[in-house]
């Protein structure tokens, strides 16, 4: 692979070295993933200064999603925590509570972390039987590493941000 690719382990030691960095640019890498793959009818992915604000992390509406992003309204809520587990089913509970301005049923909640989060799909799984949202996902460090492959621009942007280098430019 070139010099510049961008693996999980890779993605995982940003966010242990740069904590606060990777709290910011997360929202922001994941949007231009979406953008980069898919055409949202509607997105909102506060990032930089922006993330504590409070409220969902990110809304997205898209008619047609593929295997990153599920079709229709999905909230999205983001750690960088090394207890992934533990943020994760915080927010699952905070948003099953109040999940204003979106509808359970209509909802697939996804929540993404740039941590190796090994369980994400029993932690899923598990969610999912409760019936409380259409559909629960989880996204780790290797399911980005695996979108920055299929997104070349935004894999080139991140790599250049994680100060890989690459070979053609000097």
């Amino acid at each position: 692979m070139a010099g510049w690719y961008v693996t999980a382990n890779d993605i995982k030691n940003w966010t242990g070295t740069h904590k606060r960095r990777a709290e910011e640019v997360l929202p922001l890498l994941v949007k231009k993933l979406i953008l980069a793959s898919c055409r949202p009818n509607s997105i909102d992915f506060p990032s930089g200064d922006s993330v504590a604000v409070g409220g969902w992390d990110g809304i997205l509406d898209v008619d047609e999603g593929n295997e990153f992003i599920p079709s229709g309204k999905s909230g999205w809520e983001f750690g960088t925590n090394s207890d992934v587990k533990k943020k994760a089913d915080g927010d699952y509970t905070k948003r099953t509570s109040a999940p204003a301005p979106l509808k359970r049923d209509e909802t697939t909640f996804v929540f993404a972390t740039s941590r190796l989060w090994t369980k994400r799909d029993s932690w899923a799984r598990t969610k999912e039987t409760t019936n409380k949202w259409k559909d629960v996902k989880g996204v780790n460090a290797e399911s980005l590493a695996n979108w920055l492959e299929a997104c070349p621009a935004v894999h080139r942007w991140f790599s250049e941000m994680l100060g890989k280098r690459f070979p053609t430019i000097r």
